[in-house]
């Protein structure tokens, strides 16, 4: 997290901007998947009118990672030239320019949600349906070895993270449950995303909270 020499000014604004925010619409629809999710523009809509009341402004920029994989720069600004901006590393599924836009896309729907503190409205409908899925998938002979072991780290960063976040991070691997996934090398590269996102979410509100 980078930030100018004082954000007490930035902190007092987006304060008050996230009074008067309210939660980003669930527009978007995976049928594929049977859930719903808010859109990039569905945050944008949700924000962008508080924060421009209180002289705030924010601007979402693109690099390339010494690894090749887009880093996603999410920067906050007041109208007193006081910012804060925070980085998301995301990780295409596949190499072409499809996966690599959508996972720009993806990255800046949730740096965008974290920096200003959008959470989605409650989808009470998907959620019930999600849990009824989850457990008629769920094996009625517990797994042994490493798959047992990755499930139940699953479990503990389903919780961590919060339903939304982490189904969406499974959707756009490619899975609609945690048990599709059996081989090892992409278990583990979906549990990397995961703590990629969880940290760069976890530092930028703690940013936040430190400036309040």
């Amino acid at each position: 997290m980078n930030k100018s020499e004082t954000i007490g000014k930035l902190a007092e604004a987006l304060s008050k901007a996230q009074g008067i925010m309210k939660g980003s619409q669930l527009d978007g629809d995976n049928p594929f998947y049977k859930s719903h999710y808010s859109t990039l523009a569905s945050v944008w809509d949700a924000c962008r009118e508080p924060l421009s009341k209180c002289g705030l402004s924010v601007t979402q920029t693109t690099r390339i990672a010494d690894n090749g994989e887009p880093v996603i720069i999410t920067t906050l600004l007041h109208s007193s030239g006081e910012w804060m901006s925070g980085e998301l590393l995301v990780k295409p599924v596949k190499n072409d320019p499809q996966s690599v836009g959508s996972a720009i896309t993806y990255g800046r729907r949730y740096a965008l949600s974290a920096m200003v503190g959008i959470a989605p409205e409650d989808d009470d409908a998907e959620k019930a349906q999600g849990r009824q899925v989850e457990a008629q998938k769920q094996p009625t002979k517990q797994p042994e070895g490493q798959n047992y072991k990755f499930l139940q780290t699953m479990k503990g960063m389903k919780k961590e993270l919060g339903d939304d976040v982490y189904y969406d991070i499974l959707g756009a691997s490619g899975f609609e449950h945690s048990n599709d996934i059996t081989d090892r090398k992409v278990q583990l590269a979906v549990y990397e995303e995961m703590k990629k996102i969880k940290a760069a979410l976890d530092e930028q509100k703690r940013e936040a909270d430190n400036g309040k």
